[in-house]
């Protein structure tokens, strides 16, 4: 379909769809804060009340804290807090009430911890917790309550704040040696500060009050094998997180938990899948008062719920039937139901809905028959929620759903040429903010307006989702006279309104370039500009090899963080499904992924090439013993598991050769 057909399509879908109060549409450019086409870069867009708060560079200051009113006078430079170039890169942004706290470098205190009001005067460090210029090395800014609790020194201390320096009170340090896992996963449940830290002895999962004495150890006991308790989530008053306890027979493998804050009340909620493998908890998403997530088992990973009872933790519906995987992933709550993208087998990754029952989880549209479209970013604005999507004929955009196949629409094709990679959405008091680009300026600050919501409401001739005037539907949602001259944006098409709004198109053999890089010998094709895919393999195994669409081919040395992710994954298989990976093959890849931790972390070549060297011995080990006659592995599991071990093995023997 052509894009002027895509677009009438769109606009005749918009029309049947119902409108929803306080339904906004159309994006538009905000302020070019970086004039012309280079980025502004928004990121880390916060919102603090009615305001949004990001980091931006303009280039005669830097990366340096802005904030905006939706408006082009009301987007400014707050302060500029460390003056030149470089900038102050503010980063860590986290809202407690009006004011937002978040880390910066002045070029003097290194990086520390910063408070703003939204006015010069009022935005300053709030403490210098290391003086000089290395700074504190601050990390995990987490709001709990009317607190910011926050680590320090790579993690070792843990601080809390009230955003004075006499206020910033230091709780507890933790051990430096490597058999010390720092506080990771803060989490606030109901003003109460709930983490997970190791030590030799194990995880444990740790509470504060805000003080000393009330900084204490809940349970310990967890089982490192299977990483940190992770994923903690609030569900009223109760934590729920996912961790593996025990050994042996009476290993749980990585299953869902939940918390009072006791020991006691520190319990295995429901054994998914008995036996060490477990069910693999994971996207913990809080709706109302039900915890949605994903879990492993035999029909794959699916969509679980769980009212915190064992009787109420349960599938709710087997989306990919078969014993293949769905994979839920963005688990969004949209004003009290469940928004997700997964996969059926059918119709590709696309946007779906529930309700917590297996009639109430659907598909919400097929966006794409012929495409996979990945929606993502997924944000809730007065009971709509947007998203990006990827179809072939507009690139990645910003779209809209209302729950109904007739109300997801696409809300503007904002780069015409390519993608306008809407990304890094968030609601400020019911206005959408994000980031895109539009082909003309950079990556800069975005908004939506409410003409151009592709919804026709009354006293509008016409709403084509946007406000520009020029194509069939002007600035004031009135349609052009028929005949006038209109582009789609399609080089592939001819076109012209058609009275009502439109833009009616006829194909054109015209030459073209779609804009990938990834592409060669583009053509026009029944309206649809498109070339042949290239292979980018170097066919060398210690590169990484990928196509970026903006610029080719691009070919990056493996490094740890590649070999960690292998790591991570090594062991998961489809294949194997449910099956117990033989101690012969589990034992040796663990020892080899401490290895390679050990490699990473140290500073000494010699020391690191000896870890890296055993690393890759242990990874040798446990592949040979996943094709060792007689394995008690399916035929299919062992082969697989044996080539990701060997896949992991190569990529450690790169670290080696380049240590």
């Amino acid at each position: 379909m052509s894009r002027g057909r895509a677009r009438a399509a769109a606009f005749c879908a918009v029309l049947r769809a119902p409108a929803l109060a306080g339904a906004h549409g159309v994006p538009y450019l905000v302020k070019d804060i970086n004039p012309g086409a280079a980025d502004a870069g928004p990121e880390e867009l916060t919102a603090v009340g009615s305001t949004l708060f990001f980091r931006a560079d303009d280039e005669p200051a830097g990366e340096e804290l802005w904030k905006s009113d939706g408006t082009a006078a009301g987007t400014v430079r707050v302060a500029d807090i460390r003056p030149g170039p470089e900038g102050s890169a503010p980063d860590d942004f986290v809202a407690i009430g009006t004011t937002l706290f978040f880390t910066a470098d002045d070029g003097t205190s290194g990086r520390e911890l910063w408070r703003s009001d939204g006015t010069p005067a009022g935005t300053m460090q709030v403490v210098d917790l290391a003086p000089g210029p290395d700074g504190a090395q601050l990390a995990s800014l987490t709001r709990v309550g009317s607190a910011l609790y926050f680590t320090a020194g790579l993690g070792t201390e843990l601080w809390k704040s009230d955003g004075t320096e006499q206020g910033t009170v230091f709780l507890r340090s933790f051990p430096t040696d490597v058999t010390t896992v720092p506080p990771t996963a803060l989490t606030d449940v109901q003003g109460r500060l709930f983490f997970a830290s190791a030590d030799a002895a194990g995880a444990q999962l740790w509470k504060s009050d805000g003080s000393p004495r009330g900084t204490v150890v809940v349970r310990d006991g967890f089982n490192l094998a299977d990483g940190l308790p992770s994923s903690l989530t609030a569900v009223g008053g109760t934590l729920f997180f996912a961790a593996d306890i025990g050994s042996g027979d009476f290993r749980s493998g990585q299953e869902l938990f939940k918390s009072d804050g006791t020991t006691d009340g520190t319990v295995l909620l429901k054994r998914i899948v008995p036996g060490p493998s477990g069910g693999a908890p994971r996207e913990l998403t809080a709706v109302g008062t039900t915890l949605f997530f994903t879990a492993v088992t035999s029909v794959g990973r699916e969509l679980w719920k769980s009212d915190g009872t064992e009787a109420g933790t349960a599938l709710v519906k087997d989306i990919y039937p078969g014993g293949a995987s769905s994979t839920p992933r963005a688990l969004t709550d949209v004003h009290g139901t469940l928004y997700f993208h997964a996969a059926d087998g059918v119709t590709g990754r696309e946007l779906w809905k529930s309700d917590g029952t297996p009639g109430g989880t659907m598909l919400v549209k097929d966006i794409d028959p012929t495409n996979i479209t990945v929606p993502s970013y997924l944000t809730d604005v007065n009971g709509f929620v947007f998203f990006s999507a990827n179809k072939p004929s507009t690139g990645h955009e910003l779209w809209r759903s209302d729950g109904t196949p007739a109300g997801t629409v696409m809300v503007k094709d904002i780069n015409p040429t390519r993608s306008g990679y809407p990304e890094d959405l968030v609601n400020v008091a019911g206005t959408l903010f994000f980031y895109a680009e539009d082909g003309t300026h950079g990556k800069e600050l975005w908004a939506v307006t409410s003409c151009g919501d592709g919804v026709l409401d009354p006293g509008e001739g016409c709403d084509d989702g946007n406000t520009a005037d020029g194509d069939c539907c002007d600035a004031s949602c009135q349609p052009a006279p028929a005949g006038s001259a209109c582009h789609d944006g399609n080089p592939c098409t001819d076109d012209v309104c058609d009275g009502a709004g439109g833009c009616a198109s006829t194909f054109n053999p015209a030459p073209c370039d779609d804009g990938d890089a990834c592409t060669a010998g583009d053509a026009c094709t029944a309206g649809v500009c498109a070339g042949t895919p290239q292979s980018c393999d170097d066919g060398l195994v210690c590169t990484l090899d990928a196509c970026v669409p903006s610029e080719g081919c691009r070919h990056e040395a493996v490094g740890f963080p590649a070999v960690r992710a292998a790591l991570v994954t090594g062991l998961v298989t489809d294949e194997c499904g449910v099956e117990r990976v033989p101690g012969a093959v589990a034992r040796p890849f663990q020892i080899a992924r401490t290895s390679l931790a050990r490699a990473e972390a140290t500073l000494a070549r010699a020391r690191r090439k000896r870890l890296l060297r055993d690393a890759a011995r242990r990874l040798g080990q446990a592949a040979t013993a996943a094709r060792r006659p007689g394995v008690k592995l399916s035929p299919g599991c062992a082969a697989t598991l044996a080539r990701r071990v060997d896949e992991v093995r190569a990529r450690a023997e790169c670290l080696l050769a380049s240590a």
